[in-house]
């Protein structure tokens, strides 16, 4: 078991829908990540109800204490995006009737909080992005800085030997804003 001072501090870029849930369950669970925010973005289902979705989250596994950030709701290139209520609920969790939450997102924007927290923690801070890219490359066009800032984006996106689940050959977390993407990868 890892002690506290041995802990990953991660800032957490979601859109919870249904697969955002359960990665969060699984990160606000562990002893080896210190989760020091939440930022949220469009994605699974519209940015409001992905912020609304990640305060439930917080509050039902008791981790109220921890900051959520509101985020982008468009494209990179200002494009609405679309949804995947399809899969997610019209509520982005499966419309199992999570009662709202008692607690709210601060009202910092999330690319000004990324750039803050990522300053804060100078070079030793995580960045998983369970989302589109956007709040991320926002951030990094914002204070090209972050690049040094950031030790390690680990991204819930892509496939290699199988196909994507947007396109035969891309996953809905790139596809969803491909020109985000392209900023991030190519950031160094």
């Amino acid at each position: 078991m890892t002690t506290l001072d041995q802990q990953k501090p991660v800032i957490i870029d979601c859109d919870p829908g249904i697969d955002d849930a359960a990665a969060l369950f699984m990160a606000l669970a562990s002893d080896r990540l210190d989760v020091l925010a939440l930022t949220t973005v469009f994605g699974n289902v519209g940015l409001n109800q992905t912020t609304i979705n990640a305060l439930k989250i917080l509050e039902v596994s008791g981790n109220g204490h921890i900051p959520v950030y509101k985020g982008v709701g468009r494209t990179f290139d200002f494009k609405i995006p679309g949804d995947a209520k399809h899969i997610h609920g019209d509520d982005g969790l499966g419309d199992a009737s999570i009662p709202e939450p008692s607690i709210t997102h601060k009202e910092k924007h999330a690319v000004n909080a990324t750039v803050e927290i990522a300053n804060n923690y100078g070079g030793k801070i995580t960045y998983l992005a369970l989302g589109r890219l956007t709040n991320l490359a926002l951030a990094i066009s914002l204070d090209p800085n972050l690049i040094d800032l950031i030790s390690e984006v680990v991204v819930m996106g892509g496939a290699i030997h199988q196909p994507g689940n947007a396109t035969p050959v891309s996953s809905a977390n790139l596809y969803g804003d491909v020109i985000a993407a392209s900023v991030v990868y190519g950031s160094g």
